[in-house]
C-alpha cells in the first residue's frame, strides 16, 4: 500500500468513530440551559438552583461564637443560626430570607429579603424576634427593612466599625455600589458605570 492510501483508511476508520462521539455529546442534556438558548454564555449567567433542603451561605459570627446559613426548605425558610459544634440550631427569620452576614461586632445580622416580593435590605439583632416565625414572643426587637426599591439588592458588606453597609442596587438602571448607615439612612451610590 502506498503511505496515503494508508491515511485514507485511518480516516475512513475514524470518521464513525468521531460522529458518533458527537452525536453523543449532543444528545446530552446540558447543564447550562441559557448557553444553549441565549448565544455568548458569557452574557448570560446561569445560577443552578440552591437544593432546597440544603443550607446554603454559610457566614461565622466574628466572635466565632456562631455559624448563620439560609435554607429553602418549606417550614425551614429562612436564616437559621447554630453553634460551630451543631448544636443550638435557632430559626432566625422565617421569610424568603437569603445571604446573611454578621456584622463585625457580632451583634446584629444584614440579610437579603423577599419578604415584600422585591430583595431588599433588612437588619436584626442577634437575639431579636422575627414576627413571620410561628411562636414568636413578643419581642421589642425586630426585623428591620433598611432598603426599599424597585429594583434588587445584593452583595451586603459591613464597615469594620460596623456603622455603615456596602451592598449593590440596581435603582439607577445598572448595577452600581452603595453605602449607607446601619440604621439604613444616608444612602449614597459610589460607583457610577455606563
Amino acid at each position: 500500500m502506498k503511505p496515503a492510501s494508508v491515511y485514507h483508511v485511518i480516516c475512513l476508520l475514524l470518521v464513525p468513530l468521531v460522529l458518533v462521539q458527537s452525536s453523543e455529546l449532543t444528545a446530552q442534556e446540558s447543564p447550562y440551559p441559557d448557553a444553549r438558548s441565549g448565544g455568548n454564555y458569557m452574557h448570560n449567567f446561569y445560577f443552578p438552583p440552591s437544593p432546597s433542603a440544603t443550607p446554603w451561605a454559610p457566614d461565622w459570627s466574628p466572635d466565632g461564637e456562631s455559624v448563620v446559613f439560609s435554607s429553602e426548605s418549606g417550614s425551614r425558610l429562612g436564616i437559621h443560626v447554630r453553634n460551630p459544634d451543631g448544636v443550638n440550631q435557632r430559626q432566625m427569620t422565617c421569610g424568603k430570607d437569603y445571604d446573611a452576614v454578621w456584622s463585625p461586632d457580632s451583634k446584629r445580622l444584614a440579610f437579603i429579603s423577599e419578604r415584600e416580593g422585591n430583595p431588599d435590605i433588612y437588619v436584626m439583632e442577634r437575639d431579636a424576634e422575627d414576627e413571620l416565625c410561628p411562636n414568636t414572643k413578643d419581642s421589642r426587637k425586630e426585623v428591620l427593612r433598611l432598603s426599599e426599591t424597585d429594583e434588587a439588592e445584593s452583595d451586603i458588606s459591613w464597615s469594620p466599625d460596623s456603622k455603615q453597609l456596602l451592598f449593590v442596587s440596581e435603582r439607577d438602571g445598572n448595577k452600581e455600589i452603595y453605602v449607607m448607615e446601619s440604621s439604613g439612612n444616608k444612602q449614597s451610590r459610589l460607583t457610577f458605570n455606563e
